[in-house]
């Protein structure tokens, strides 16, 4: 993974998918998805001129294309960058499915860009791009706004915002929070994993890890006492 980061040639496939098949057909979709899905979590900048070149078509008359850059402040603070983190395994996973997401809702999109930067990504450079060829504009449009919200609220990436003064924070994904966890906005992943940081002494998969398996923890703190429960 940390090899795919600095060289756009690598891709990935979840292999742990019980949908996954061996049949002819399945691999010649799965080869053709590499080509019309196109995801990448990388340290390089984002040029969008290669993403818009890569997603237009032909046969595609609306090419639809949102950057995300880094902005000076924020809420009164000097910005001097942001930091992104990432657990790739995840986020690769969670990105190709969102690909299958925006085109079960819209069935004309042909192409999609997902690109993340992560590292060090200073003011006014592109930290994401999502971008969508469709034949109509409307769709296109829409995919974009879609893959982009669901980004923000599902991919297991983190960003740290660095100030001038020399302090920096670890910021939760509030989209998330919301969407998830509108009681309960301490229990979410991007909390705990924001806590973490601000110790310099974390491990983004390892926590990560952690966090899923707590659900796991409380089911079985509920259930009856086996031998209780023994005739």
């Amino acid at each position: 993974m940390k090899v795919a980061r600095s060289d756009k040639r690598y891709v990935f496939i979840d292999m742990s998918s019980n949908s996954d098949v061996t049949c002819p057909e399945s691999i010649v979709d799965l080869l053709q998805s590499f080509h019309d899905d196109l995801i990448r979590i990388t340290f390089d900048r984002l040029d969008v001129e290669e993403a818009f070149n890569l997603v237009r078509s032909a046969t595609c008359g609306a090419t639809s294309v949102f950057l995300g850059t880094t902005r000076d402040n924020f809420n009164g603070k000097e910005v001097s960058r942001l930091d992104y983190e990432s657990y790739d395994e995840m986020a690769y996973k969670e990105m190709r499915q969102l690909c299958a997401e925006v085109r079960r809702k819209f069935p004309t999109i042909e192409r999609i860009v997902f690109w993340h930067r992560v590292g060090e990504v200073p003011v006014e450079e592109t930290s994401v791009i999502v971008a969508a060829a469709s034949p109509h504009r409307e769709e296109a449009i829409q995919a974009v706004e879609m893959g982009i919200n669901k980004i923000k609220r599902r991919v297991t990436i983190w960003k740290k915002e660095v100030y001038t003064d020399g302090g920096c924070v670890w910021k939760e994904n509030g989209e998330w929070r919301t969407m998830k966890e509108p009681q309960e906005p301490s229990a979410t992943e991007e909390h705990s994993f924001a806590v973490a940081s601000r110790t310099r002494n974390h491990c983004p998969k390892l926590l990560w890890l952690q966090q899923l398996t707590t659900p796991v923890n409380k089911m079985e703190s509920q259930l009856p006492n086996r031998k209780e429960t023994l005739p």
